[in-house]
């Protein structure tokens, strides 16, 4: 019996599908992009930018896009972004590429080689404080870009577990907890708890109707018909 039983096993082994080699590259690059963080870079110097790429490749797992300006790439923006680096003050069009990518909850820093430059001035008076020299902004992403790129997944995730929260079911008449009661239940629970507050805070009816400041019969009134007395 034991000889039977491992060589049905055995049999079942040899006929089992292996995936290929093509396979398992597939599958390993479909990994790989699953864990990499989505960079986009926009910067009109095509030298700085593929720099730029160089050192964040060395810093942080990441898959990288390089444009020079709004036309070249908007249309061509990756259906996932992390983060965008942007480049204000030149004919890339930073803030046009800033409003694009945040669509897609990327974290965006923006570089300038001049502060003193219309695009700047604008960001700042927008209160975009996320502006970085150019001349440090590789060094200041060797430490930052996997930060950045962990803040952008954060939000993503925040944003689709709140997505992904189910409606809050009825109670058994049929409403929804947070329902607005009807204009004449909002008036009954309210007479009925603020007279109960005052009746507590008073020694006797008398003192409660002075500080309603009602006559003491409507008090009185008031008092029997919410069945308080």
């Amino acid at each position: 019996m034991t000889a039977l039983v491992r060589a049905a096993v055995a049999g079942a082994a040899s006929e089992a599908p292996t995936r290929t080699g093509r396979e398992k590259g597939r599958l390993l690059r479909r990994d790989q992009a699953a864990t990499e963080s989505a960079f986009v870079i926009v910067d009109a110097d095509q030298s700085r930018g593929q720099h730029l790429a160089r050192s964040l490749r060395a810093s942080v797992s990441c898959s990288i896009s390089i444009f020079s300006s709004e036309g070249e790439g908007l249309a061509a923006v990756p259906r996932r972004v992390d983060v965008g680096v942007i480049e204000l003050g030149s004919r890339a069009g930073g803030l046009g590429w800033a409003s694009a990518l945040a669509r897609q909850d990327a974290e965006i820093v923006f570089f300038a080689a001049d502060r003193d430059v219309a695009e700047v001035r604008a960001a700042l008076s927008l209160g975009i404080t996320r502006i970085v020299p150019a001349d440090r902004l590789a060094e200041w992403l060797r430490t930052a870009a996997a930060k950045l790129a962990q803040l952008a997944l954060a939000r993503r995730l925040l944003r689709e577990a709140h997505l992904g929260i189910p409606g809050i079911p009825p109670f058994d008449d049929g409403e929804a907890p947070g329902c607005p009661a009807s204009l004449a239940v909002a008036e009954y629970d309210f007479r009925r708890s603020y007279l109960q507050q005052l009746l507590a805070a008073f020694p006797n009816k008398k003192a409660a109707a002075t500080q309603a400041r009602v006559p003491y019969r409507t008090l009185c009134a008031m008092i029997q018909k919410l069945g308080l007395d």
